[in-house]
């Protein structure tokens, strides 16, 4: 924690992290004032959402299948399914970050994955 100030004789503290990127990079540490109305954000917060579980789950089944994968077409396939894990990364980089910029909190965490893809789960298990 870094002293900001002092309020009331007592000092304001604020997050190490959060000083150093004002002082750094000028970044705003105020929420994101979204363009958009409630409904129209609440619509697109949606289908960004299910969009970054379903490229970060597709990332991670793809790179199972990259470290699984056997046979006489091994080195194509390999390649190709490395390709595919570059592209959903990249996909829900971008999708997170227009999340973001639009006052919607993207979530990509593990448990929030595993509990809304929309991916199939029937898919057999390498």
């Amino acid at each position: 924690m870094v002293v900001i100030g002092v309020d009331d004789g007592h000092p304001r503290l604020e997050p190490f992290q959060t000083t150093v990127a004002k002082e750094l990079y000028g970044m705003a540490t105020t929420p994101i004032t979204s363009p958009l109305s409630d409904d129209a954000k609440q619509t697109v917060g949606t289908v960004l959402q299910d969009s970054l579980v379903d490229y970060v789950d597709l990332s991670l089944t793809a790179k199972q299948w990259h470290w699984n994968v056997v046979g006489t077409n091994f080195r194509e396939a390999h390649l190709h399914l490395d390709e595919l894990v570059d592209l959903a990364r990249t996909y829900a980089d971008e999708v997170a970050e227009r999340a973001a910029a639009l006052g919607v909190s993207p979530d990509g965490r593990a448990e929030t994955v595993a509990k809304s893809s929309g991916l199939p789960t029937d898919r057999k298990s390498v």
